[in-house]
């Protein structure tokens, strides 16, 4: 048994956190302000530093004092606080974000699923169960979330091993080389909970306790309830029409006289998603809401690592809005898939490039069909994309490849890759990196 019997969750009423609810999400304090909660309707407020792994396997954490997580069910956690806090089966209670973001992922094998991208201030989460309790669709399932992204990734090789050793040295963490892109992470979160950095980025997380909804069903409690409805049935739209948009991409298939293997089709199928909105791409990360991107990338150009002709351009997990006047684009890479759905691999397995081309070919041909409106689906999101955005295609080696760009055009298009110069001096972006090396941009 632990020791530790205080977690880093502060019980507040309403009237204590409205100030920080009307910064992010006004329009919801407002409905709660009709309520007049009482002092018995409270809330606990949780802070939680860089990589913390909030819910993991589908269970909610609590941080204790010492930087321990401990699960909600666990016999540890005081029964009073369980009553307050577990009845979502044990997975996160209906939450909004105050301050800074949390990623909800789930990881495989050779892939982390992020399923919204950075979960950012004035986000609610995790009420589909609470709004239909007897007969949810939404499974408790194996979701992680984590406490800033957890999907990011710096672009420049960082697994030399002398200079590793150097940067761990430096800050006295244990972090192992990282072995690819998808591991990166592990070595974010030491970096960022060591001494020389400890507690300089945290997000702030509003967790609503049970009596809140125990009269969803009152007159008194309608306007809370249809706002939670209205809420859900925003961020459900896609998902509400999940088998329009399989029968379209099935006619695609269907029209074409050689069939593309589904590996091809599903990468093409979560391309279009990540357009509509459906489905996050990368992007560089030029702010700290999504982690302390400023303390890491100097960690990597001044504290040991001493990182030479790169900018320490560091990629995070973001949703694209195609109708935002300035909306920056965003990027995929086949190195580092992310796609919900997914085949077997074939049995003949192509070339990074030899696939890019097939998925290029496919895209193509599904927007002539898509922009002909040959389906009638004019009027969605999808139609939308195929007229408002627009699908590059880059790889290093991209010279006897028509339609394939070289990535060097990449930080000429895209400013955001090289904010940090004035700060780090005249580098450049990796181009040969990994994650170039079956590049798909989407823009405006």
């Amino acid at each position: 048994m632990l020791n530790e019997t205080r977690f880093l969750l502060k019980e507040i009423t309403w009237e204590e956190a409205r100030q920080a609810v009307l910064k992010v999400n006004p329009n919801f304090a407002s409905v709660i302000d009709e309520l007049s909660p009482s002092s018995d309707l409270t809330l606990f407020e949780g802070s939680y530093p860089y990589g913390m792994e909030i819910v993991k396997q589908g269970v909610f954490q609590l941080l204790t004092q010492s930087g321990k997580l401990i699960p909600l069910n666990s016999p540890e956690v005081p029964r009073s606080l369980q009553d307050k806090l577990n009845y979502n089966d044990n997975t996160n209670p209906v939450s909004l974000v105050l301050e800074n973001s949390i990623e909800v992922y789930t990881q495989l094998d050779d892939r982390i699923i992020s399923l919204y991208g950075a979960i950012g201030p004035g986000k609610i989460m995790s009420t589909w169960r609470i709004l239909n309790p007897v007969l949810s669709q939404a499974p408790v399932f194996l979701w992680d979330m984590s406490s800033g992204a957890r999907t990011m990734f710096m672009l420049p090789k960082i697994s030399e091993m002398e200079a590793h050793d150097r940067l761990t040295a430096s800050l006295k963490i244990k972090a192992g080389v990282p072995d690819g892109l998808i591991n990166h992470w592990n070595v974010f979160k030491e970096i960022a909970n060591s001494q020389a950095f400890k507690d300089c980025w945290h997000v702030k997380v509003l967790h609503f306790t049970k009596p809140w909804f125990n009269h969803l069903s009152d007159d008194a409690w309608l306007g809370f309830r249809n706002f939670l409805i209205e809420t859900g049935w925003k961020g459900s739209e896609f998902g509400r029409n999940k088998q329009v948009w399989e029968l379209v991409f099935s006619m695609i298939e269907k029209s074409r006289n050689s069939k593309p293997n589904a590996h091809v089709v599903n990468i093409a199928k979560h391309l279009f998603s990540m357009g509509v909105g459906a489905a996050p791409g990368f992007r560089p990360a030029i702010t700290n809401e999504i982690g302390p991107i400023n303390q890491l990338q100097d960690a990597y150009m001044d504290l040991g690592y001493r990182l030479e002709n790169y900018f320490p351009t560091i990629m995070y997990p973001c949703i694209f809005n195609m109708y935002a006047k300035n909306e920056s684009p965003i990027y995929a890479s086949l190195n580092f898939p992310t796609e919900i759905e997914f085949s077997p691999s074939p049995r003949k397995r192509a070339s990074i490039i030899t696939n890019l081309c097939n998925i290029k070919s496919f895209m193509e041909y599904a927007i002539k069909k898509i922009s002909n409106n040959e389906y009638n689906i004019g009027r969605t999101p999808l139609f939308d994309l195929v007229g408002m955005g627009k699908f590059d295609f880059y790889h290093p080696n991209s010279t006897d490849y028509l339609g394939i760009l070289d990535p060097t055009e990449i930080s000429n298009e895209d400013s955001s890759f090289t904010m940090s110069k004035n700060k780090y001096g005249n580098t450049s972006i990796p181009d040969k990196n990994t994650f170039f090396r079956g590049c798909i941009r989407l823009k405006k």
